[in-house]
């Protein structure tokens, strides 16, 4: 399982949109495949390219609210529950 960063704008990913960022991870580490890539709505640039990009890696994305009050940061309870709903899934 992947998580996506909530800011896609940083130092490290600059440039880069959240399909983008997947597509340098398909393109740098070719051999990893994933089940699950999960994202806020937040990060969302068109769903189609994200679930493309997703699929690149053998995983299928999952869309849910994880964001803190602070702009950049999971909110640890909401990225808790999301990881126990997947992991029961």
């Amino acid at each position: 399982m992947l998580t996506l960063n909530l800011e896609m704008q940083t130092t490290e990913t600059r440039g880069l949109s959240a399909a983008g960022h997947l597509h340098s991870l398909a393109q740098h580490a070719p051999d990893v495949r994933l089940d699950v890539v999960l994202a806020d709505p937040s990060v969302l640039d068109p769903a189609e390219d994200l679930e493309g990009a997703a699929a690149a890696l053998g995983a299928h994305l999952v869309v849910a609210p994880v964001a803190g009050r602070t702009p950049g940061h999971h909110d640890t309870l909401r990225l808790a529950a999301a990881y126990r709903d997947l992991l029961l899934a």
